[in-house]
């Protein structure tokens, strides 16, 4: 009766502990002065995942190391019935204690005074249309303060214009392509209409700008009007 009662107060103290113990390992346990070697040795192991202790581990006793528990089922799986001599698989098994330093919590400087997150939707038509409209107002604020372009023209007014004057617009580029002569033209957009815009390849300095536009983009454009360009 003494002996069972020894036993269930062992496989009690580790089941504590997060940690089975085989029946081989129990005999073993039952002398006192084994089961306070053991008993040290686990001390500060509290796994989530109970694994089974069983007498292979029996060598690792005296040693003033903590025990890599994970590292130890895998090493059993693999060698089965062997038993755990040799140093690379010990080391493996055997790690040193670490000592953690508590880290002291700061406290961030920032304040959030407004969050932009939203909750995700669907997305319509309208929703992009918002989207690109807002982007090209917002462009159209920042070039408007350049000195070129002070006085800009809504494209529906120049047009139908012919005469050779200096005119400025703001638009959004929908369209581009390289002629036969090697000139790319540009179609601009705003809210009344659209023009064709000519980049010259005898303007190196233009031609290079026209070049590296893409479609979407919000441009501003001072140069001289022509037919319908």
């Amino acid at each position: 009766m003494q002996t069972i009662d020894v036993k269930k107060n062992i496989i009690g103290f580790f089941l504590e502990k997060g940690l089975l113990v085989s029946n081989d390992l129990l005999e073993y346990l039952e002398n006192e002065e084994n089961l306070d070697k053991f008993s040290k040795l686990v001390e500060d192991n509290t796994l989530k995942d109970i694994v089974v202790l069983s007498d292979k581990i029996k060598d690792l006793l005296g040693h003033e190391k903590s025990l890599n528990w994970t590292e130890l089922e895998k090493l059993k799986v693999i060698s089965g019935e062997k038993s755990i001599d040799d140093k690379n698989q010990y080391n493996q098994i055997v790690e040193h204690k670490k000592t953690e330093i508590p880290q002291k919590k700061q406290e961030s400087n920032v304040k959030i005074i407004f969050s932009y997150d939203k909750p995700a939707k669907k997305r319509e038509a309208n929703d992009f249309i918002e989207y690109f409209n807002s982007r090209y107002q917002a462009i159209e604020k920042i070039l408007k303060r350049r000195q070129e372009m002070q006085n800009t023209t809504s494209i529906n007014r120049i047009i139908n214009k012919r005469d050779r004057e200096q005119i400025s617009i703001i638009g959004m580029v929908r369209d581009k392509h390289k002629t036969k002569n090697g000139n790319y033209i540009l179609t601009v957009e705003d809210k009344t209409g659209h023009i064709k815009v000519l980049a010259n390849k005898t303007k190196p300095d233009l031609f290079r700008l026209a070049k590296d536009i893409v479609l979407d983009e919000v441009v501003g454009i001072s140069e001289v009007n022509g037919e319908n360009i």
